[in-house]
């Protein structure tokens, strides 16, 4: 008795099936990926030409800045550690030294990775970060 050929899965049937995987995947990063582009937290956003033109006059202040971590400066286990954000992606992007309280330690600050921080400036013009999300 001859072997019957098996068969296989239709062409037309996986094409599909590929297709819709493709959709779902690129439909739902622009669903959730539009989140990665603003931050949900509360405040007025920080303009970087008063902070450079005098820092110590935001004083008491809570703004929202966006950025990407250029360095970890310092850390230590009871004081928090101070981080370098970059602001801007232009040709001249700016800098702003924030200070991460050790009350805020449970958050793991990467280097080169974007972060929306709402900081309060404190006296002498520092930058002391109330709320961090990444973005």
């Amino acid at each position: 008795m001859p072997r019957r050929a098996s068969s296989g899965p239709k062409p037309a049937l996986i094409v599909g099936v590929v297709a819709l995987l493709v959709a779902a995947f690129f439909g739902g990063k622009l669903l959730l990926g539009g989140r990665s582009a603003a931050s949900d937290l509360d405040g007025a956003p920080l303009d970087m030409a008063q902070v450079e033109e005098n820092a110590n006059a935001l004083r008491g202040n809570s703004y929202v800045v966006n950025g990407k971590v250029d360095g970890k400066l310092t850390w230590t286990v009871d004081r928090g550690q101070l981080i370098s954000l970059q602001v801007g992606q232009d040709a001249t992007p700016k800098f702003l030294g924030i200070e991460i309280p050790a009350n805020l330690s449970d958050i793991n600050i990467e280097r080169g990775r974007d972060y929306a921080f709402r900081v309060r400036f404190r006296d002498g013009g520092i930058a002391v970060a109330e709320e961090i999300q990444p973005l």
